[in-house]
């Protein structure tokens, strides 16, 4: 309210009484105050009267890609981030095969590695499970299992590159399905 009484003042409309000037502004300075107050978010107190204001948005995703209305042609664009967890990462690239991304995947494996990825098995997708993460060793790597298919995909990265494009620099598909025994 102090506010208020301030601004009345400069504009010379304290004292004034029965002016109907007055009272319009009065009105029309209130009412733009309670809606500037009411769009900047939650207004919360403390304890010692002081007040702090936030504004929350969630989240926009980035968009992963654009198609040219002229050429029809597909543009991948690289993600706002990479994430700094090997699990995540991983996942990332898994679930970009199992769209046949092969732009988007692009971002999170060398040119050697999608090679392998996307003309090994079929694609990538909701049947592939992280079963977990070795960074002993001279390879890190993180496996991947599909459980139908009896399949094990091993995706080894680079972890000083975690968070930074094409970490993983090469991959295995290991079938756990029993070979026959020759004789």
């Amino acid at each position: 309210m102090p506010v208020l009484v301030g601004l009345f003042r400069v504009t010379g409309l304290v004292g004034q009484t029965g002016c109907m000037g007055a009272r319009v502004v009065c009105c029309a300075t209130v009412a733009v105050l309670g809606l500037v107050v009411a769009g900047c978010g939650d207004a919360l107190s403390s304890a010692d009267g002081s007040r702090t204001i936030s504004t929350t948005s969630p989240p926009v995703p980035a968009p992963t890609s654009l198609v040219s209305t002229s050429t029809g042609i597909r543009t991948t664009l690289a993600p706002a981030s990479f994430p700094d967890s090997q699990q995540e990462y991983t996942s990332m690239l898994v679930r970009a095969w199992g769209r046949g991304d092969r732009g988007t995947a692009s971002y999170y494996a060398t040119a050697a590695a999608l090679t392998k990825l996307f003309g090994g098995l079929d694609r990538g997708g909701p049947g592939w499970s992280l079963i977990g993460c070795d960074n002993a060793g001279p390879r890190p790597a993180c496996t991947f299992i599909e459980r139908e298919q009896k399949q094990r995909l091993v995706l080894f990265y680079d972890a000083y590159k975690l968070g930074k494009p094409r970490a993983v620099l090469d991959l295995e598909f290991i079938s756990d399905i029993p070979m026959p025994a020759t004789t």
